[in-house]
């Protein structure tokens, strides 16, 4: 098995569950009326495998939920039922002349035969397969040369790219010097629309920061937001360095916000200019960041994870991999965006890049890169309801 720790449409899950305790579960603080521990799922892996569920998506087929895993490193699209735990299905993603993609980054299913796979930084030659990996059409936008320094469409589970009528709505990581205040402006867009129907590519004007980063300087990992789209058909955001979380239509235009903060969380400041990749590391690691947000349609709720400021190690925080190692917390919020409850769970134990919701409840899998409890042949996921 490939022993890796590294999308927008896809869908098809994993695990066996149980409804046992588990034995670690005191690793998990509750602060209030906190989560609960409701089992654990186990995924059952082969050779081929990978724990980079970074690109993944849960979907619903014939009465079973799958999980679809865009498998980066065997170049596959992979499908485990959630039932058994197994892998259900596995196709290659297509990579010859003149259509393929050599290096697949993302994915999105809209449908048992409509799944897009997307080029990093770009929509030319976007993929569009059946259920069975066979390409049925290879979709390059009439205008993608405008960006001529690419675009930098997110399109994974935090920012996920979503299908509605023949639009595809993503969301942009800008490739700009994110600790220099003139490039927080007003004019800043953060999210697009491809239209399927006239093959053109158009920016988003309304949705950009919100003013507490205007004119200010960020470090690199705090210039960044998570979306979801709930059953409203509305876009609930939160940027990393905002304790808020920002309710917009479907157009993206600005319905209200709402006070979502951190007991563990402290206000999050801009930085200096001119500092280098470390320092910009260093500055996330010790303010925290709100990290992703998470939404449970099963339940009418919201989960907004946290990561906590801890103290900068410079000899094992070296890259983003740093922020596995640190405490997070999870916010409940309930479909008035009420605060529920705060719960602290441990650092260098669960992965929260990969967590997902079920009908089962929220899963968050034991991947963690700094996890040295980790099984060969098997991913342990335990399930928060």
């Amino acid at each position: 098995m490939k022993n890796v720790f590294s999308p927008a449409i896809l869908a098809c899950i994993l695990i066996s569950c149980t409804s046992n305790k588990l034995e670690d579960s005191d690793r998990v603080a509750h602060q209030g009326p906190a989560l609960e521990l409701a089992g654990s799922m186990m995924l059952h892996l082969d050779e081929y495998s990978t724990y980079e569920f970074f690109s993944h998506q849960v979907v619903n087929e014939n009465g079973r939920e799958l999980l679809c895993v865009l498998n980066k490193q065997n170049k596959s699209f992979d499908t485990y039922d959630l039932e058994s735990g197994n892998l259900s299905k596995r196709f290659p993603i297509p990579s010859e002349w003149p259509y393929g993609i050599s290096d697949p980054y993302a994915f999105l299913m809209a449908g048992r035969d409509s799944i897009f796979v997307f080029n990093q930084n770009s929509f030319k030659n976007t993929q569009l397969l059946n259920n069975e990996g066979a390409l049925q059409a290879s979709l390059t936008p009439d205008n993608m040369m405008t960006y001529k320094y690419g675009l930098n469409h997110y399109s994974l589970p935090n920012i996920s790219s979503q299908l509605v009528g023949n639009k595809i709505y993503y969301g942009v990581v800008g490739f700009f010097d994110t600790s220099d205040p003139e490039n927080f402006q007003n004019d800043m867009k953060l999210s697009g629309v491809y239209d399927l129907g006239t093959n053109h590519l158009e920016e988003m004007e309304s949705f950009t920061f919100p003013k507490s980063y205007t004119n200010k300087g960020w470090s690199t990992y705090h210039a960044m937001f998570s979306w979801i789209k709930n059953n409203e058909n509305d876009w609930v955001v939160s940027f990393h360095a905002s304790d808020s979380l920002f309710v917009y239509d479907l157009d993206f235009q600005l319905k209200k916000s709402f006070s979502a903060k951190s007991q563990y969380v402290k206000e999050i400041l801009p930085m200096k200019r001119n500092l280098d990749s470390e320092e910009h590391l260093r500055h996330a690691v010790q303010s925290g960041q709100y990290r992703r947000l998470l939404y449970d349609g099963y339940r009418a709720c919201y989960y907004r994870i946290v990561v906590h400021p801890r103290e900068f190690n410079q000899n094992e925080d070296k890259n983003s991999i740093a922020f596995n190692r640190s405490p997070f917390s999870i916010i409940k919020l309930n479909a008035d965006m009420e605060v529920v409850s705060e719960t602290r769970f441990q650092g260098s134990i669960y992965s929260i890049f990969t967590a997902f919701v079920s009908e089962r409840g929220l899963c968050i899998p034991r991947t963690n890169y700094w996890n040295n409890e980790i099984e060969e042949e098997k991913i342990q996921i335990d399930i928060f309801i």
